[in-house]
């Protein structure tokens, strides 16, 4: 699932993504990317998904490391940074990324070259 809120929406419709210069090729903007995994996951109600990932993607310039650490203080997102990704899905797979969300996260960090 690909989720973008109303300002992502008038960011990209203002500011499109353009060809570099020198070349024909899109610039693609520096990206987070965080991954969660289990080979089998029991959620509440009886229900099990097997080999469920998680995937959540955002432009690097949006993480702010104060607010990561005033989030994760307040205990918002299990200490994952994973809140505002399973508030984008509907239960049952909501309970399910806040599960992934608790467990080891995989980084990769993306930049343009």
């Amino acid at each position: 699932m690909l989720t973008m809120d109303a300002v992502q929406l008038r960011e990209l419709r203002t500011r499109p993504v353009s060809a570099s210069g020198s070349s024909q090729r899109t610039l693609v903007p520096a990206l987070s990317m965080k991954l969660w995994y289990a080979s089998r996951l029991e959620i509440p109600g009886g229900e099990v998904l097997t080999g469920a990932t998680l995937v959540a993607i955002r432009p690097t310039e949006e993480e702010d490391p104060q607010k990561e650490r005033m989030r994760e203080a307040r205990g918002g997102d299990g200490g994952g940074g994973g809140c505002w990704v399973s508030d984008a899905f509907e239960e049952p797979y909501r309970t399910a990324a806040r599960m992934l969300v608790k467990r080891r996260t995989y980084c990769l960090e993306m930049n343009s070259f």
